[in-house]
This record gives structure tokens, sequence and C-alpha cells, in this order.
């Protein structure tokens, strides 16, 4: 069972429903629509970059590697704001998640579809697919890569190597709750000290022409769909990674465009009956280890 705090959060999530019904999300229209022309730039393994990894997927068992990989431009951006901006105040990256498969993207879904629906019976369908879309990606539409399986997404936070912990930016990674959006500490009332980090983190993350996303602080974007659509550039760079593996010193790595679409329409039909996407939920969500935790195996590894 979800201990209390956990459960507040869920209530949270819901009463945030109202807050989105009133106001658009800027990057919500659909991306799949855009056009793709992948460029095949490699990807390149996060640990060989002075951040802080903390597979926080494979931590919890839905992801079956430890190492975390996103495309090389992506990883070089961030490597200069580190540099440029962050190292000098005793700041470096923290990434919990970059590029991932779409079955991994299934199961995290799932689990937050368990997590509403389970604490929400009542909610009208269309209104929980709403919402669980919200933050999560489906996973199980043949023409719509999620941004993760792309390796152009990254989820992040900072770490205070002065005093050895994690920056407060108002929200926990995956914590799904009103003050998860990039904006809420912009709300008369709400932490300066907060809203100063997450303006920093826009504008310099802005400068090297990476995207982040309305509802989630943590979750960037360079070279997607999703930010093709939001830059107005003339089309995404960067497609579906349908795997990524290290051997020896390359990374060997599989482009969805050399799949057919037959095979591509197989392989997500699977995926979709794969999916226990029952409501009410017919069981419940995996409890989950804490990113503390996550970030204490991390750092005794590091």
């Amino acid at each position: 069972m979800l201990d209390s705090a956990h459960a507040t959060r869920v209530q949270d999530k819901l009463s945030w429903l109202q807050f989105q019904r009133m106001s658009s999300l800027p990057n919500r229209p659909d991306f799949a629509r855009v056009t793709l022309t992948e460029c095949r730039e490699p990807l390149a393994d996060v640990s060989r970059y002075p951040f802080l990894a903390v597979p926080v997927y494979f931590r919890n068992g839905w992801s079956a590697t430890k190492q975390l990989f996103a495309r090389r431009s992506l990883l070089d951006k961030l490597a200069r704001v580190q540099l440029a901006h962050m190292a000098p105040r005793g700041l470096k990256w923290v990434v919990y998640d970059a590029w991932r498969p779409r079955t991994v993207q299934a199961t995290i879904y799932q689990h937050y579809w368990r997590e509403m629906s389970r604490h929400a019976p009542d909610l009208p369908l269309p209104t929980l697919r709403e919402q669980v879309g919200t933050y999560v990606s489906v996973p199980d539409q043949a023409g719509r890569t999620p941004p993760h399986s792309t390796g152009g997404a990254i989820d992040l936070g900072w770490w205070d190597m002065h005093r050895g912990e994690l920056c407060d930016m108002g929200s926990a990674f995956d914590e799904f709750v009103p003050a998860a959006a990039n904006d809420f500490f912009e709300q008369p009332g709400q932490d300066a000290s907060i809203r100063q980090r997450r303006r920093e983190l826009h504008q310099w993350l802005s400068e090297e022409d990476v995207i982040g996303d309305d509802a989630e602080w943590f979750h960037k974007e360079y070279g997607t769909q999703r930010w093709a659509l939001r830059t107005g550039a003339g089309s995404a760079v960067y497609g579906e990674v349908l795997s990524c593996r290290q051997e020896g010193r390359h990374l060997r790595v599989q482009w969805a465009e050399d799949e057919d679409a037959d095979a591509r329409q197989k392989r997500v039909q699977q995926l979709r009956e794969a999916l226990d996407l029952s409501h009410p939920a017919s069981k419940a969500a995996t409890r989950l280890p804490t990113i503390d935790a996550c970030l204490e195996l991390a750092l005794d590894a590091a």
C-alpha cells in the first residue's frame, strides 16, 4: 500500500487536472506530424561526461542496463553549460534518465496509469488517458516516437558539490505534482530561490537551443520532433533508436529507420497487447525506491 505522503501527492495530481483544463500547454500539440530526417548522430555514454549518473529506472528494475545513453550533441551542450555556468558555483548535472526503448517507456506508462487509476477509480477514461499522457508519452502508437526513445531527451537536476546534496528545485524527479510545472514558482508567494534556479536552468539551456517541458522542469530535449515543433525548425533530426549497447569501446545502435513499416507496426502492436490499461486498474502500482536511495548507490559507485 502507498504511504500517506505518496497518496497526498497523487491527490494533488488530480486537483492539477483543473489547472490543466483551463490552461494551454505549448508543448502538448501532437508532434507526430513533424517531418523527421534521421541524422544518425552517435549516442554516447553519460558516464564519460563529468556528470553524476543516477540510473533510476535501472535501480527500480524497469531498465535492464545501468548505463545511460544520449545523443552526443545534447551531452556536449550540457557539458558546455556546466563548464560555463555551473562549475564556477560548485554545481554539476545529475542525470536520471536519457535514451530508453519503447519497452521501458511502456513500463513507465503502465506504472503511472495504475497509480492514477487506483487512486481515482471514478475518473472518466478519457480524462485518465489525458492526465497520464501529460507526464508520460504514449508508447504504443507507431506514428509517434516517444522523445526519450530518440536519445534526444534527458531528465536531470543539479548536484551541489559543496554541500554534497541535490539542489532544491521545488519537486523531485518524476514527482508529477503541480510544483513540477516549469512556471509553478513564478506565482506570487512561491519560493524565490527555487524560482531563480529554475530561471537559470531554462536560460542556460535555451542558449544551447535545448527546450524544456511545461509540465516537468527536469525534462529537456534537443533534435526531437517536439523540439522541432517548439523551435520552428524545418524538421527533427533525431528519430527512434531501437537498441543501444556497449560492445568493447564502441556503441552498437539499431536505428528504427532501417525497419520496414510492417515490422514497426507489428512491434508496436505487440507492445500494445502487453499493456494492461484496465480502469480501474487490476493491479497496484509497484512501490519504488526513493531518489535518495538511488543517489546513495550512484555515489558509492562513483
